[in-house]
């Protein structure tokens, strides 16, 4: 069974996700941090195989580049309404597992958080048939 832990600052967003995963056998919602500063010390103390992490503005890539190091076996999956190419391409380089819109069924969640689970990565086609195609400025 993977162990998930669900970061949003949104209580109706945690109750959905939770309805859902409480039909999927195969992974535990173990809990849900709603407090951002409390987001690395949460993962560190209870050790989810999988977080999916709602990005909002209180989600830098300064906190997920810490996250990474302090918690490096913790498969992290961004869950946004939509993401700029260029941060897109900054969080795939911090090491995030995938990135999941907001807007997709839970069919699709379920599959991207096994897929994750399993040790692939989710990046949907067309997030990264537009990442091929950019041409990065370092």
């Amino acid at each position: 069974m993977t162990r998930i832990l669900l970061y949003t600052d949104q209580p109706i967003m945690a109750k959905g996700f939770s309805a859902i995963m409480s039909s999927v056998a195969e992974f535990d919602l173990m809990g849900v941090c709603y407090a951002s500063a409390l987001l690395t010390e949460t993962i560190i103390s209870s050790r989810p195989e999988l977080a999916l992490i709602d990005l909002n503005e209180d989600i830098t890539l300064e906190a997920l580049g810490d996250l990474r190091r302090r918690a490096p076996e913790v498969r992290l999956v961004l869950w946004v309404r939509a993401i700029p190419l260029e941060l897109a391409y900054q969080t795939m380089r911090l090491g995030v597992h995938g990135i999941l819109r907001k807007t997709l069924g839970p069919e699709v969640m379920i599959q991207c958080l096994r897929r994750v689970a399993a040790g692939e990565y989710w990046f949907e086609e067309a997030l990264s048939s537009r990442l091929d195609d950019a041409e990065v400025v370092s």
